[in-house]
């Protein structure tokens, strides 16, 4: 999945892509939750 390398902090101003940035680690992490370790982000 390439949406990873699409949130790069350094496309954006920092304090408008840091809470986005945020925001999609968090989100990732529940999805990360519930898939398999091989599929997860390592």
């Amino acid at each position: 999945m390439n949406s990873i390398e699409l949130v790069n902090e350094a496309t954006l101003p920092r304090a408008e892509v840091a809470p986005v940035v945020r925001e999609f680690r968090a989100t990732w992490a529940a999805l990360d939750d519930q898939l398999p370790p091989a599929v997860g982000m390592p």
